[in-house]
């Protein structure tokens, strides 16, 4: 009967692992969030609302973010499929950044503070995520 002591042990030290890594982000890209995968975005889906960069979105795919001008972006994305954001300036050039952690900020600051904007993956689950953006 010593085998099954020893399952036990094994069985509550996984148990406990799985516990451990509950928020983490699973090796499929995806997010703990429960069923459904996400949770819900204070905007929902209105990619609008992030215009005063300031927002809370669902997006699934590749999405184009409108923003203000006093960004300086002329074209401003995100792709949960490969978690990159994309963006292109006025004053010329674009550029990605692939950001693979959930939870993580990452901020641009322009000339001045009114230029800065925060962005950060609150969820993602395939091609799909919740994202913020803060000004």
């Amino acid at each position: 009967m010593s085998w099954l002591r020893d399952l036990g042990g094994t069985a509550a030290a996984a148990l406990a692992l799985l516990g451990a890594c509950a928020g983490c982000e699973g090796a499929g890209g995806s997010s703990a969030g429960g069923a459904g995968g996400l949770p819900r975005a204070a905007d929902g889906t209105d990619v609008a609302a992030c215009f005063d960069g300031n927002c809370e979105i669902r997006v699934r795919g590749r999405t184009t973010i409108p923003l203000n001008a006093r960004f300086g972006f002329t074209r401003f994305s995100y792709d949960p499929g490969d978690s990159t954001w994309r963006y292109a300036y006025r004053t010329g050039g674009r550029g990605s950044t692939q950001m693979r952690g959930i939870g993580t900020n990452i901020s641009w600051l322009g000339t001045s503070p009114s230029r800065m904007l925060r962005l950060r993956v609150i969820a993602r689950d395939g091609d799909a995520a919740v994202i913020s953006l803060g000004s």
